[in-house]
């Protein structure tokens, strides 16, 4: 019996961390703003673009102006709740900035992931918007309500 029920844990995480919506995986996401207590966040320049990647198992995202980045390797999506909670620190990827205006902006859309870098603010809700019109939307909520906008 205990056999039948690893297995049934086993397949349940599975799906549980697969069956999201296939656009989470299939598009490559840019940040577009950042909002904090109903206040919009831009990035300092056009030139600044947040690249977002989800797969399976982990989440990064790039600064692509400033050859900087996090990765996380454990990330989990629960169907349920069309959520995802990250479960392990982010790991520094890169060189970074040493413009003042950029690093608020890292610094601002980093700490909607983690405190301090260390404790994640889980759970992120998301929710995608694809009207077929534009390019699709992908908008996400820590539990202190600072979303992120990213277009595919």
């Amino acid at each position: 019996m205990k056999k039948y029920l690893i297995v049934f844990a086993a397949v349940l995480t599975y799906f549980n961390s697969y069956a999201q919506d296939p656009q989470l995986f299939e598009n490559d996401w840019y940040l577009q703003k950042v909002i904090v207590d109903g206040e919009d966040f831009f990035p300092p320049s056009q030139s600044f673009v947040t690249e977002l990647y989800f797969y399976s198992d982990s989440f990064n995202y790039i600064y692509a102006y400033c050859n900087f980045g996090w990765s996380t390797d454990v990330i989990n999506y629960n169907i349920n709740n069309i959520e995802f909670i990250l479960d392990a620190e982010f790991i520094g990827l890169g060189d970074g900035c040493s413009d003042p205006d950029y690093l608020d902006f890292m610094s601002l859309h980093d700490n909607t992931y983690y405190m301090d870098y260390i404790v994640p603010l889980n759970p992120f809700a998301y929710s995608i918007f694809d009207d077929g019109a534009i390019n699709p939307t992908f908008i996400y909520r820590n539990h202190y309500a600072a979303y992120l906008i990213s277009l595919c």
